[in-house]
């Protein structure tokens, strides 16, 4: 029997290339910024006031755009298309912490960079708004029935994925301070077809 995966959300990865001594120089400068709670629960991971985060650090937002174009170009195919960044932000949690479920609006695609070192790893979650209203349990899970997926995230990692993807930081025993940059970005220029009634200038 033949499938076909009709309209797939897809979620890209790669790494960015950072030393080590540039990642403790970037983990150094996060613990200076200032944070606050998203949520009044205490184990909810803690957001940097700063929403424009990336404007600090030129050389990693170009490596991030960079690495985006590529995933824009090469695999979506929206080689004439310009994007720019919105917001971005540093995101921050320890032991226990977690996110709720949530997606980014005024957006289009959204992503997230780790400074991990060679002995870190973490998660993210990825969960399935348009899954079916019954809740079968198969012999095995695949593309095809799973409701969730956990991507483990290592050292330089960068994630791109559509904004309105269901997404949380899940609940982990890590041993350290667990910081990454979130971000996200929209098209810019004309969108459409100028000769259509949905063409949108941006």
């Amino acid at each position: 029997m033949k499938t076909l995966n009709l309209f797939p959300k897809t979620i890209a990865n790669d790494v960015i290339d950072l030393s080590n001594n540039e990642i403790n120089d970037l983990i150094n400068d996060f613990e200076k910024q200032t944070f606050i709670s998203t949520s009044k629960n205490n184990n909810c991971t803690l957001i940097s006031q700063d929403k424009n985060i990336l404007d600090k650090y030129p050389i990693l937002k170009t490596k991030i755009f960079d690495s985006f174009n590529i995933f824009k170009n090469e695999i979506l195919k929206y080689n004439h298309q310009r994007f720019e960044f919105t917001t971005s932000w540093i995101t921050k949690s320890t032991k226990n912490n977690f996110t709720h479920l949530h997606f980014h609006k005024n957006c289009m695609y959204s992503g997230v960079y780790y400074p991990l070192l060679e002995n870190q790893s973490t998660s993210i979650e990825f969960v399935n708004s348009n899954s079916s209203l019954f809740l079968l349990e198969p012999t095995e899970y695949n593309i095809h029935n799973s409701i969730s997926q956990t991507i483990n995230v290592e050292k330089n990692m960068v994630i791109f994925f559509p904004s309105e993807l269901l997404h949380s930081i899940v609940n982990e025993n890590v041993n350290f301070t667990r910081y990454s940059i979130a971000f996200n970005l929209i098209p810019r220029g004309n969108i459409g077809n100028i000769n259509e009634d949905s063409f949108l200038k941006l």
